[in-house]
């Protein structure tokens, strides 16, 4: 999300969504099924263990509207009786990106610039990207349900250093950092999709992606 987004303008666009749905899909579709992109933002950053039921806060104005859409869209859904999967989104992957640490890991490569990376011993899960959101829409769900978005942990940051080396990186500075590594609870995941995807494909094929020719 942009920085520079303030929190009225994340409220006009959920209203306006709303308002669509309401008035327009919801009445003129039958068996109704919506998927909403929602975030990790909703969460503590310091939790080390997470699941669908872990505390949420609303810590700044992306986190908020996030959790205002997730409550309206549940409220909408019981009293209209459709569908609803919420995801709730870490490191989204998708060719272009150039908000999360990967897209400027991707940024430095390219322009020849500083990368910075933290704790190189730890191991990524928060990670997702397209092709398996579209084996969500795919799957056969109804109801309403939260999911928390993850991949199964077989890459270490100093896995993803190495890869970005390869691809051309010149200068990668290792900075302290005293975030913990997260761990996510899968089951919610694995029991739609039948599968933990793994992070080390997730980013590997994006890499790949982003430098074809």
């Amino acid at each position: 999300p942009s920085e520079n987004i303030k929190l009225q303008a994340y409220f006009d666009t959920n209203e306006t969504v709303l308002n669509i749905l309401t008035n327009i899909v919801i009445p003129n579709c039958l068996n109704t099924k919506i998927i909403f992109i929602s975030s990790y933002s909703v969460y503590s950053s310091v939790e080390n263990f997470l699941d669908e039921n872990s505390m949420t806060y609303k810590e700044d104005d992306y986190a908020y509207s996030k959790l205002n859409m997730e409550n309206s869209l549940i409220n909408l859904a019981n009293s209209h009786n459709f569908n609803l999967m919420i995801l709730r989104m870490p490191v989204l992957l998708y060719k272009g990106v150039n908000t999360n640490f990967l897209g400027k890991l991707l940024h430095a490569i390219k322009h020849d610039e500083i990368a910075k990376l933290s704790n190189p011993d730890a191991s990524l899960s928060l990670v997702f990207d397209v092709d398996n959101i579209i084996k969500i829409v795919k799957s056969s769900w109804k109801g309403s349900h939260i999911v928390n978005c993850s991949s199964r942990a077989d890459i270490s940051f100093s896995d993803i250093a190495q890869i970005a080396k390869d691809y051309g990186l010149l200068n990668l500075e290792w900075v302290k950092s005293d975030r913990p590594s997260q761990s996510v609870s899968s089951s919610k995941l694995c029991s739609i999709i039948g599968e933990q995807p793994s992070a080390q494909v997730i980013v590997k094929n994006w890499f790949k992606e982003e430098f074809q020719k």
